[in-house]
């Protein structure tokens, strides 16, 4: 069985990989690694890449590494590669007879990849806003760069009454449709559901993705995520930052008291010296 490697409570980068196993009714192991368990996965090689997810299948591990931190471009594996290996996997089971993940053709392949590397971008938008929320950031996310993503999946939504149409002109729902169905759900639950309303075309699509038996089932049976990692970290910052001026408050202000009795009692010291000279 195929193992999936996570943070503990966390959907993350994981989550559209979850519900691609889930669409695609293939069993998988869903391990989730502490802060602690890194150092011993490392250890054991399953970080090939020194980062999380990590999908191992049978002893060949597909991990997830962003390109921007390793320059050989052609070891660079995705999640968009886990979720076409999936796809793959549950087409083949299908006996060939019906590539609904991956697209029929080429041309609807390449719109899933396309699909896929662009909720990548927009996820990496979404946790850059999670990392430094402010009033100023959740604007610029909402007039930039929500328009141009939500603008441009509403365009590619075209109406219809099959529930299994992807968007573009692919036939059915493959998985660039699912890594954007994930990403737009979590924009909405972040954010707010009516964030979406001003996309007609991109909400009845993702209404009628999060109908799907299997997606419907995951969603309402899967934990309540825990913060996502970045804000954890950064809680954590600020907490031993706090801790640390707090702590530097009271070192200060004892050392401010000793003084102030230290000049006291020189004070009273000098006072009978003082009458002794002048006398």
């Amino acid at each position: 069985m195929a193992k999936l490697y996570y943070h503990a409570g966390q959907r993350g980068e994981a989550e559209a990989i979850r519900m691609m196993f889930v669409e695609a009714n293939l069993p998988v192991d869903d391990v989730a690694v502490t802060d602690a368990d890194l150092a011993a996965l490392d250890g054991e090689g399953k970080l090939l890449f020194g980062d999380l997810p990590v999908l191992e299948v049978d002893g060949m591990r597909l991990p997830k590494r962003h390109g921007a931190h390793f320059a050989v471009h052609i070891f660079f594996i995705s999640e968009a590669a886990i979720l076409e290996y999936i796809a793959s996997k549950a087409d083949a089971k299908s006996g060939g007879k019906d590539n609904r993940f991956l697209g029929s053709n080429e041309n609807e392949r390449s719109t899933a990849r396309s699909l896929c590397s662009a909720a990548n971008d927009l996820r990496r938008e979404l946790m850059r806003l999670l990392k430094n929320r402010n009033s100023d950031a959740e604007k610029a996310f909402k007039k930039d760069t929500l328009p141009l993503y939500f603008g441009s999946f509403d365009k590619m939504a075209v109406a219809s009454n099959d529930e299994d149409k992807g968007l573009g002109d692919g036939v059915h729902f493959t998985f660039g449709d699912l890594a954007v169905f994930e990403v737009v759900n979590a924009i909405t639950h972040y954010m707010q559901v009516s964030i979406i309303r001003p996309y007609p075309n991109l909400k009845e699509w993702h209404d009628k993705a999060i109908r799907r038996p299997a997606l419907e089932k995951h969603i309402h049976a899967r934990p309540e995520a825990t913060w996502s990692r970045i804000g954890k970290t950064k809680q954590a910052i600020d907490q031993a930052m706090m801790a640390r001026i707090a702590s530097t408050t009271f070192s200060i202000s004892v050392v401010s008291l000793s003084l102030s009795l230290s000049l006291s009692l020189i004070e009273q010291c000098q006072a009978p010296l003082a009458t002794q000279i002048l006398l």
